[in-house]
């Protein structure tokens, strides 16, 4: 069934990661947020029979905080359900749930992150969405490090979506320079660390 759990080739490099300390969850390959996820998992659910339906109700909650995000942006509490509706059917989150993969993590968070971003667009001033999209994308990246390109591109598309929803091409700037240095300070901050404690400046040491 669509629920049946399906273990990747990637799903034993998870399973394998070593999380005694933070040294051994910083040296590898992969970072730790979805081994962190599996290990959840797997703790109420030894078989891991479980997560297929826990990644389909993490893909679900993604939508409503999307739709719940922007349905002050969009011009009626319709056009946002419909839109956000679409994004129920994403193809790597839905039909990829029943998978041991961080992808279909990565996936929720980022529909979560752009819902953030559009509001930050249309209400530059709401800080608690400013507070929320700086962990999101922290999280995001932390679940599979390729979507570490949304430190660039969500600042990147702040500036036109801010000018679109009413605001000066001045303050679509000030608001696309504020998400870089809120997006990328943790990156920063992350391989930092990193360098400090295993000696390799990056998110993994791959």
């Amino acid at each position: 069934g669509r629920l049946a759990l399906v273990r990747t080739n990637d799903a034993q490099g998870y399973l394998e990661v070593d999380l005694a300390s933070p040294v051994q969850a910083l040296s590898g390959i992969r970072t730790a947020l979805y081994p962190l996820f599996l290990r959840f998992v797997g703790a109420v659910s030894p078989s891991y029979a479980l997560l297929p339906p826990l990644q389909l109700l993490v893909h679900l909650a993604g939508v409503a905080a999307f739709y719940t995000c922007v349905v002050k942006v969009f011009p009626s509490r319709w056009a946002a359900l419909a839109f956000a509706s679409v994004l129920l059917w994403e193809k790597l989150a839905f039909r990829y749930a029943s998978h041991m993969l961080a992808d279909v993590l990565a996936t929720s968070l980022a529909t979560v992150a752009i819902g953030l971003l559009l509001a930050i667009a249309g209400a530059p001033r709401a800080r608690r969405a400013w507070i929320a999209l700086g962990v999101t994308a922290f999280l995001c990246w932390q679940a599979r490090p390729v979507y570490v390109f949304l430190v660039v591109l969500l600042p990147l598309l702040a500036w036109p979506l801010r000018v679109l929803l009413g605001g000066s091409g001045r303050e679509g700037r000030r608001v696309g320079l504020g998400l870089l240095g809120l997006l990328a300070t943790p990156v920063l901050l992350f391989c930092t660390a990193r360098a400090a404690l295993v000696g390799h400046f990056g998110i993994t040491s791959l």
